[in-house]
């Protein structure tokens, strides 16, 4: 006995009889004839109503601001891996950078602490987009995290005058990118409102 599902409204199963095979096709609603088939068709729904559901609708957005923050988490790590001259690219200052060549744990700590706040964004706006389950306070959250992405990118005046060992490149870089990965998320938490 060989059941299998066709992932269509019909039900079949194969059955192994003498020197040749038979087969059966069995449709919703109808009653098999006997034991083996009874099982066979049992199984048979068991397995198509197992299977996964795609998600009807997926915000796109969402999954861009998503894949935004995961890289800039993994950015974040690589600081760790490649050391003081990664933090110096990253522009975390030189202060920091020459703790990191001190061997100082704290810059570490920090950059930790920053990937895991990334990552969580990372998961609310997959969360948000339907790719997985629903994350409690989505809304809200997802709304701090555009805000904040936005602030951080108009600040950046205040940053060039309060922050001098920070190149003044770096600095319009990276406010740049977070005001695309804020508009992204912002774009995403409008198109997906009712859904959230």
């Amino acid at each position: 006995m060989w059941p299998y599902f066709d992932g269509s409204a019909m039900l079949s199963f194969g059955h192994d009889v003498g020197q040749g095979n038979e087969s059966y096709e069995l449709r919703r609603g109808s009653s098999p004839n006997n034991v083996q088939s009874r099982i066979s068709f049992s199984l048979c729904e068991r397995v198509g109503q197992r299977e996964p559901k795609v998600p009807e609708h997926v915000n796109g957005w969402l999954v861009a601001g998503g894949m935004l923050s995961g890289a800039a988490a993994l950015f974040h790590l690589a600081c760790i891996w490649g050391g003081a001259s990664w933090y110096r690219m990253m522009g975390a200052g030189e202060k920091m950078a020459r703790a990191v060549g001190r061997g100082a744990q704290l810059p570490h700590v920090i950059t930790i602490c920053i990937t895991a706040v990334l990552l969580l964004w990372t998961a609310y706006a997959m969360s948000g987009a339907g790719l997985i389950v629903r994350l409690p306070m989505l809304r809200t959250v997802l709304v701090a995290v555009a805000c904040i992405y936005l602030a951080r990118a108009a600040a950046f005046p205040i940053m060039i005058r309060t922050m001098p060992d920070r190149s003044r490149a770096f600095l319009l870089n990276s406010s740049i990118l977070v005001l695309v990965i804020g508009i992204v998320h912002a774009v995403g938490i409008a198109t997906a409102w009712p859904s959230l």
